[in-house]
């Protein structure tokens, strides 16, 4: 069996300082940092040194030095480390907002191999501290698997190529007892009606999205009785899925369904990637931004091929964003889907240390998917010379099948 190192990553912000307070936790130690949080101006600069830029300040030194004995621990062996970005239990709600605002999988390491959610040793994922609990591993295996494919694509809006990604679905598990089941031209009659007397145990949506703006929550459009858009807010959507048991994966191949935007709305909530896990959605996939239809749909081929051979969704989703990459319509495609997770039962919270001196930062410098754009850090190290520390532990989704004898 792979072996998986977990390496949890809980992130507080000191709102008087504009400081970001890592604490990083893995089988090696334990260790935190403080660096400067990214200012509005420079999550404006290109991929590259702004993914540079998002490294040094989530691994500000002692931090990074533990991440890379992770990675030396693993090197030369099938291994691969989990990098799990969440906010610190004492965070804010401004500070978790503001959190999963960054675009966090254009994590770089300029002294490693690039970017680390394309690096085949990493896999990277945010997750949501949540009262609820949830199983310790969310494993499918030894039954049916039963998945939702529902599509809207309004008249009022661009056409999407839903049936080749629902072809695609039913290819990956094709000869197996997994069974794919399609709603076409999904309203909110036909998809409550699904919802609530079938079982699913991954929802699979193909149409548009919003994001939040203007104080109005992201939505998703489905369609109306004449074939129009039709839009189901972050909040409705949730609800939608919790009149009977929830699924274990959304995936939303939809635009902007994970876009946060700081300066309009209050919370993640408003989204609707974030929305669905903060219900209690264990894993949500989502769209940070615009992503075109060809992209979408190899991201999702890709997940699910790589869901039907056993791999975890952190793995599939690795895999993905690659062949995005090597494929896309655009440079940042492999960067747009986005993963939630949400924390698993008994997990205990990354232990917390004594609060870093405050970092005083530099002043701020004078077809789609979708239906509408040097600083020092300051650290301290406390490691435990090996001992092995169970901390934040999350469950691993990964989704097995039998084949038909």
């Amino acid at each position: 069996m792979q072996e998986i190192m977990d390496f949890n990553i809980a992130v507080s912000l000191e709102a008087a300082t504009a400081t970001l307070v890592a604490e990083a936790d893995c089988p090696l130690g334990q260790v935190y940092g403080t660096s400067a949080w990214p200012r509005p101006d420079e999550l404006r600069l290109a991929s590259r040194p702004l993914g540079e830029l998002l490294f040094s300040r989530l691994f500000p030194g002692a931090v990074n030095g533990l991440y890379q004995r992770c990675r030396g621990r693993l090197a030369g062996g099938p291994g691969k480390l989990r990098v799990r970005i969440r906010a610190a239990t004492r965070a804010t709600d401004r500070a978790i907002r503001d959190l999963h605002s960054i675009p966090w999988e254009l994590l770089r390491d300029p002294h490693g191999v690039g970017f680390l959610a394309l690096d085949h040793q990493v896999q990277l994922v945010r997750y949501l501290n949540l009262p609820a609990l949830v199983p310790g591993e969310l494993v499918l295996t030894g039954r049916k698997l039963e998945i939702l494919v529902a599509s809207a694509s309004p008249s009022d809006r661009e056409p999407l190529r839903w049936d080749d990604e629902h072809a695609s679905i039913e290819r990956a598990f094709a000869g197996s007892t997994t069974r794919v089941k399609l709603l076409r031209r999904a309203t909110r009659a036909t998809l409550f009606a699904e919802l609530s007397t079938q079982r699913y145990d991954v929802l699979h949506f193909i149409g548009h999205g919003n994001g939040p703006a203007d104080l109005q929550p992201g939505t998703v459009l489905l369609e109306d009785e004449h074939g129009l858009s039709q839009p189901v807010s972050a909040g409705e959507f949730a609800e939608m899925l919790q009149v009977t048991r929830p699924p274990l994966l959304v995936f939303l191949n939809a635009c902007s369904t994970a876009e946060l935007a700081v300066q309009s709305h209050r919370d993640l909530a408003s989204s609707v990637a974030p929305a669905l896990a903060l219900r209690g959605i264990p894993a949500v996939v989502g769209m940070v931004n615009l992503v075109y239809d060809t992209d979408a749909i190899t991201f999702a081929r890709t997940v699910y091929e790589r869901l039907a051979q056993g791999a975890s969704l952190e793995a599939a989703v690795h895999v993905a964003r690659v062949a995005v990459r090597l494929g896309q319509s655009d440079e940042m495609s492999w960067t747009i889907p986005v993963v939630f997770s949400r924390a698993t039962a008994g997990a205990a919270p990354v232990p917390q240390v004594a609060a870093p001196a405050p970092v005083h930062p530099q002043p701020p410098a004078p077809s789609s998917r979708d239906d509408r754009a040097d600083h020092m850090p300051n650290t301290t190290v406390r490691d435990n010379n090996g001992t092995i520390i169970n901390g934040g532990q999350v469950g691993q989704l990964t989704i097995n099948h039998k084949s038909n004898p």
